[in-house]
């Protein structure tokens, strides 16, 4: 067999840094097993920097390969994530080399990547069967620069923003389709079409947005409204015509591939984008049954039942998010990422308590069996995941304010009022001038009965408050405060 030299380093990461006897020997007929070219590493973390060092200077690497690593800091799946993120990683071949044989790790691994040539190898494998993967990767990864180098171009045209290019960028996609039709077929090409259709025809209905805007500021008498009026319409044909276009290719593409997750994740947000949300449920739950434990899906079905005012389907799909996140690590996902499900857990939970009529989380106060006492029941091991969530963050991140207030939400929603104060205590010594970290300290100051205190708390968010709809709330929060009205502050936590 005739190996293709790999000119460029090879990273393997593994706990022990004894790569497998048979894994080096594998590896030498495409590169020296020499220190200079084979890298070793037994954090992914390490790895991740030294590959994106190596992407900086243009040199970039052959091949990753990795062990899983499921720890709480990173594992195979973060490492992917953080790959995917980077344009000059995509083709990249990552093997992962490891005992584990279940098809249920190969799919966790398999939803986050997209571009990544991707082969998992057993350590039992020979030398014979670990070359031949590693020659077909590579040979893969030669084949599919074409696509790739498209994908790249185009992507560089949205973020022009200017529909002027699009005529060029399909004929870009028709060229690549009949250079190379291996790894540019019709259902490719039609979901980059429909995909470039689709982020035009939202960029054009952000400037609808502002047109509409500029004709309300006019009288229809202004010689400047029926020119303003006359360019509302002709975006709105326009429009019309991107979001047809948009549809129709991404047809085609599910058409061609039914089962193909990249065309069930277009349309979902084809029909958010569109405020159809009965069809966008449609297409995320066929993903949801592709990849079972992807966090991001579970996520986006709870804001849909969020947008449609069902609180309670929305902080179970909450729960399950924070369940595979907690599961896999916090570690692993983009710290944004976390803090949306976090924000949106926190939201949801503020509306079901305000159904059931709670100022904290006390299941022991509701009928058992009722569906109050469920909700009740739901809201706490949520409020649990939260605050451990949160509580991995803030020690990665000491000197973060926000972290802090929120864990002492989750302890003011469960009835621990002493964690909560400590919590604002130490989030307001990071950064004292923050009028709703003292709001919040205010409120769980009155709750244990010291309302001068609280009182005085609420005075100071007033005076370093510069937001005029947070002072409507501080200033009646005051009124609360100072005539020591239990019922009402009970009223509003909720």
């Amino acid at each position: 067999m005739t190996h293709m030299k790999l000119e460029k380093p090879v990273v393997i990461i593994e706990k022990s840094l004894s790569a497998k006897q048979r894994l080096v020997e594998a590896l030498r007929p495409f590169c020296p097993p020499s220190d200079e070219k084979i890298k070793k590493v037994k954090d992914p973390s390490d790895a991740l920097k030294i590959i994106k060092d190596l992407a900086v200077i243009g040199e970039g690497v052959d091949l990753v390969i990795s062990d899983l690593f499921l720890n709480e800091d990173m594992n195979i799946c973060g490492l992917v994530r953080e790959m995917e993120k980077i344009p000059s990683l995509w083709n990249t071949p990552l093997v992962v080399y490891t005992n584990e044989t279940e098809e249920a790790v190969y799919n966790n691994i398999r939803k986050d990547i997209v571009h990544l040539p991707f082969r998992m190898l057993p350590k039992s494998s020979t030398v014979d069967a670990i070359g031949e993967a590693i020659s077909g990767l590579m040979a893969y990864k030669v084949e599919n620069r074409h696509y790739l180098e498209l994908e790249t171009k185009l992507s560089a045209f949205r973020q022009t923003k200017n529909i002027s290019l699009l005529p060029t960028a399909l004929q870009m996609i028709d060229k690549c389709h009949k250079e190379h039709p291996a790894h540019c077929g019709p259902a490719r090409m039609n979901l980059l079409k429909g995909k470039l259709y689709f982020e035009f025809w939202k960029l054009r209905n952000q400037d609808m947005e502002s047109l509409v805007g500029e004709l309300q500021k006019l009288s229809p008498s202004d010689p400047a409204f029926a020119r303003t009026e006359k360019s509302v319409s002709n975006l709105a044909s326009e429009i019309r015509e991107l979001k047809n276009s948009a549809e129709r290719y991404l047809l085609a593409a599910y058409h061609l591939e039914p089962e193909s997750w990249e065309c069930l994740h277009s349309f979902y947000h084809f029909y958010m984008e569109d405020g159809e949300f009965k069809k966008a449920k449609e297409y995320l739950s066929r993903l949801v049954e592709i990849f079972p434990t992807k966090t991001e899906y579970f996520f986006r079905m709870g804001k849909i039942h969020e947008f449609e005012g069902n609180f309670s389907n929305a902080i179970q799909c909450y729960l399950d998010a924070f369940h595979s996140t907690l599961e896999e690590g916090v570690g692993n996902f983009d710290e944004n990422d976390v803090m949306e499900v976090i924000d949106a857990s926190l939201n949801v939970g503020r509306e079901i308590m305000n159904e059931i009529g709670l100022a904290h989380i006390e299941a022991g106060k509701l009928e058992p069996g009722s569906k109050d006492h469920a909700k009740a029941l739901m809201l706490r091991k949520n409020n649990a995941q939260i605050r451990s969530a949160l509580l991995t963050l803030a020690v990665k991140h000491p000197k973060n304010a926000d972290y802090l207030n929120k864990i002492g939400i989750t302890y003011r929603r469960a009835g621990d009022y002493p964690n909560a104060i400590d919590m604002y205590s130490n989030a307001l010594e990071i950064d004292p001038g923050n009028p709703r970290i003292r709001v919040n300290q205010a409120v769980v100051l009155a709750l244990c009965g010291t309302w001068d205190q609280a009182l005085n708390e609420a005075k100071k968010a007033g005076t370093l408050n510069d937001d005029p709809e947070d002072a409507k709330a501080i200033s009646s929060l005051m009124d609360i405060l100072g005539k020591k009205d239990q019922k009402r502050l009970l009223k509003i936590l909720s």
